[in-house]
């Protein structure tokens, strides 16, 4: 296999019309656009080093998929988003944090395959950047507390969507004592009669989280 190198490393919309850091490899006597995605926009470096591994892989003749789930970085910036839109004061400092200590090690990696590992890996980076004096201990515990609330976060919209597949069907209930609260609501859907269940994330249903939050604060 020919050759590929790096040429080109460009922020720029992709075919799906959202913004991100491409790469142009010549590669065969063409100059295609590679996606580098979940980079944030003001590491170039990080997504030139990016770029030069999608090389590699190219050159050795591997085949370089686009990212099909959604990355750490992507799901981070939606994340970081929807928190400063709702005001929250600790909002620039996380995406400071986010971005500075935890994204150049994770965040071109799919959310859904981060493992034990990563997780290990990024508490020893954070524990050497103490240890020689470049970041504070505090500052690199408010970052792993930062990434854990995250984390939980994104487990609660999933469990959303795995209810949603759930009741149209794609997926199967097996826990014992769901079973019988997914018959129950089957049997309320099948009292309309047509629905359409559709998960709905929380920035985009603004009302409906606002009443849940409501309902929340008074049961504590």
């Amino acid at each position: 296999m020919a050759r590929a190198a790096t040429g080109t490393v460009v922020w720029r919309p992709g075919k799906n019309g959202v913004e991100g850091w491409h790469a142009r490899l010549s590669l065969n006597g063409e100059r295609p656009w590679i996606a580098l995605p979940g980079i944030p926009q003001d590491a170039e470096e990080l997504a030139r080093q990016e770029a030069a591994r999608v090389s590699v892989r190219m050159r050795e003749g591997k085949y370089v998929k686009a990212c099909c789930t959604e990355t750490l970085g992507e799901y981070a910036e939606r994340w970081l988003a929807s928190r400063e839109r709702k005001g929250l004061r600790t909002a620039r400092s996380d995406r400071g944090r986010l971005t500075k200590w935890i994204l150049p090690h994770l965040g071109t990696k799919p959310i859904a395959e981060i493992d034990k590992q990563d997780i290990k890996m990024v508490v020893r980076a954070l524990d050497e950047a103490v240890l020689d004096g470049r970041l504070r201990w505090k500052t690199a515990l408010n970052t792993f507390g930062c990434l854990t609330k995250l984390f939980d976060d994104a487990c609660e919209a999933k469990e959303s969507e795995l209810v949603v597949r759930q009741l149209s069907g794609a997926y199967r209930v097996k826990h014992p004592g769901l079973i019988p609260l997914h018959a129950q609501a089957k049997a309320l859907l099948r009292k309309f009669g047509r629905t359409d269940v559709q998960h709905v994330r929380r920035e985009q249903n603004k009302a409906a989280d606002a009443v849940v939050n409501q309902v929340l604060d008074a049961n504590r």
